[in-house]
């Protein structure tokens, strides 16, 4: 079994609770927002202002929002969690009513549907933090995994981890994940202050990305399993974190260990960082009457 780093199965069942959702899978309204805002990503769920509803009452309110966006939803199979972010929360303009759908098909695939409503002008990015670890649990670094992104500009970042605006061309730089490569060899560059950031934590632009449209972000493989995840994203970029802090901040493992810097890595696709900063970026911003929807497939495999 790949681990999820933080997510034990128990002993009752293998597949997800409500629960077991809720904490592992964190929505970040805006991610790596920037000086001006400063969002508490890590406690979004467990706050206050968070309401969970009945799968009932949660799919009479959005399952008509789904359909209007050709999203069709197995019962059986998913999960779904929703919130209420209160006018002024974090200092965001309006009430924000936030949904989550999870859904796990035939093939191997998890479906992640985020659907969000405002009452005022707001900015929303929503993502995932899961982090995957191919060779499964207790295995170690993650560094050897290999990645192919389908990305051939990455966002130039500042010493404080805020993008400057400007797109750096990926090509021959430890950066440059057009074909599959290990993430060891660049872990220590100093291009684009990898060194700085102790690894990867870096946006990447998503080459060809359309707005609505669902496209291939890339593909993350792990050679001694064989085991293969591909990512499919409707945003426009994609945050790589090999876990370069992960000691002493997390839960313990699933036998009863702890995890060390770089156990596992995030693929967390999302709008550009700080996006509403840079009005050359796509804009995060979500307006009255408007329903931002987004999806990211995480679709599991093998390979020879």
């Amino acid at each position: 079994m790949l681990a999820l780093l933080g997510w034990n199965p128990g002993t009752e069942q293998e597949i997800f609770s409500m629960q077991e959702l809720i904490d592992n899978f964190s929505l970040e309204r805006v991610s790596k927002s920037g000086a001006r805002f400063q969002p508490d990503k890590a406690k979004w769920f467990n706050a206050q202002y968070m309401h969970h509803k009945s799968d009932a009452e949660l799919a009479a309110l959005y399952q008509p929002i789904l359909r209007e966006h050709g999203i069709e939803v197995s019962d059986e199979l998913a999960g779904r969690a929703a919130g209420i972010m209160k006018e002024r929360d974090q200092n965001y303009p309006g009430e924000l009513n936030v949904e989550a759908v999870f859904d796990f098909d035939d093939e191997n695939a998890l479906e992640i549907t985020y659907l969000a409503r405002t009452d005022k002008t707001t900015v929303v990015n929503l993502t995932n933090h899961v982090y995957f670890n191919l060779a499964g649990e207790g295995s170690g670094s993650v560094l050897d995994h290999q990645l192919r992104l389908n990305s051939s500009q990455v966002l130039e970042m500042n010493d404080k981890q805020i993008p400057t605006g400007r797109l750096l061309d990926a090509a021959g730089t430890p950066q440059d994940f057009r074909e599959f490569r290990p993430f060891r060899p660049g872990i220590d560059s100093e291009f684009n202050h990898i060194r700085d950031f102790k690894g990867y934590d870096h946006p990447f632009v998503i080459d060809g990305w359309k707005p609505n449209i669902l496209g291939e972000v890339g593909c993350l493989r792990e050679q001694t399993s064989g085991r293969c995840v591909t990512v499919l994203s409707s945003q426009p970029s994609v945050m790589i974190y090999t876990g370069n802090w992960l000691a002493g901040g997390c839960p313990e493992t699933k036998s009863g260990g702890r995890y060390n810097d770089y156990d596992g890595v995030a693929i967390e696709c999302q709008n550009y960082p700080d996006a509403v900063n840079h009005p050359e970026f796509p804009s995060p911003l979500l307006r009255p009457g408007e329903t931002y929807c987004q999806k990211i497939v995480f679709r599991f495999g093998t390979f020879a």
